[in-house]
């Protein structure tokens, strides 16, 4: 967890009460240095204090959530500064909580526990969505093989009948064999873009497989 807090005891009484908690703690004392170890470290969740030198708290939170890395972690506001207007420039800036000043620190706990949790459950449903799309990839796939198959062999045995109806003079160039033939090939051409189609869908899920979705 980066904790960003530019008083110096408050920062420190944070980082006891959730080292105590059995989380590990980074620390920041400004924002600029905490966006600095947002991204060398990556935290499963930011706790931020909103007025603070060198960037503030709302400066913080809109450089965090540009990164690709961050944009999804959790963020909780801290502050002494509380009104609707407050919490509404908050959430609007997609954080994800505020605790006001001063607070218990149940408070802080419980908001935590919580944030981490709503964040696992969110990975837990990712997981499910992405086995159950691999497990139909894999079924269209084996579905496009039958298919194709079953379509290929009776289309091989039309176009084999147009050849030898085409070797007879008065049908070589007649207008309805002509159309047949350009049907048939045409079909042939449809089946194999759908096997493409399907081989990009596969290739695509195999780079993204399930999500290390960010905390």
């Amino acid at each position: 967890i980066l904790v960003i807090e530019d008083e110096p005891h408050l920062r420190e009484t944070i980082k006891d009460v959730l080292s105590f908690d059995g989380y590990k703690v980074i620390t920041a004392p400004n924002g600029k240095v905490g966006v600095e170890k947002a991204v060398e470290h990556v935290p499963d969740l930011i706790v931020c204090d909103i007025m603070m030198p060198e960037k503030d708290g709302y400066q913080v939170i809109q450089e965090v959530r540009g990164i690709p890395d961050l944009d999804m972690v959790p963020f909780v506001f801290l502050s002494a500064k509380y009104s609707p207007a407050d919490l509404r420039k908050g959430m609007k800036l997609m954080a994800d909580d505020y605790l006001v000043k001063p607070f218990r620190n149940k408070d802080l706990l419980e908001v935590v526990e919580t944030r981490l949790n709503k964040v696992e459950n969110l990975k837990r449903s990712f997981e499910k969505i992405n086995g159950k799309l691999a497990e139909r990839r894999k079924q269209l796939r084996e579905y496009s093989f039958i298919t194709s198959h079953h379509i290929r062999g009776p289309l091989c045995n039309i176009l084999g009948l147009i050849d030898i109806m085409q070797d007879q003079p008065d049908l070589v160039n007649h207008p309805l064999i002509l159309m047949l033939k350009n049907a048939a090939f045409q079909l042939d051409h449809e089946i194999q873009k759908a096997n493409e189609v399907l081989s990009l869908s596969d290739a695509e899920g195999s780079q993204n497989p399930s999500s290390d979705s960010t905390s």
